[in-house]
């Protein structure tokens, strides 16, 4: 299966969007803070993104760059 990471500054919409993906069996990596998703974007080898777009600290466009 893939390796997806979530990044939402809301932890609710985090939760949710786990709770879809995780019974088809993908491993979740998910982060409220657009730098921590950063961090875990380089260590892991990540198959699927899915990025809020309004975030304090940077902004999704930024992040997928």
């Amino acid at each position: 299966m893939s390796l997806i990471l979530i990044v939402d500054d809301n932890e609710t919409i985090l939760e949710y969007i786990r709770k879809i993906l995780t019974p088809s069996g993908h491993t979740i990596i998910s982060h409220s803070s657009s730098k921590g998703a950063l961090k875990a974007f380089f260590a892991e080898e990540v198959d699927l993104v899915v990025c809020d777009m309004m975030m304090p600290e940077f902004d999704g466009f930024y992040l997928i760059k």
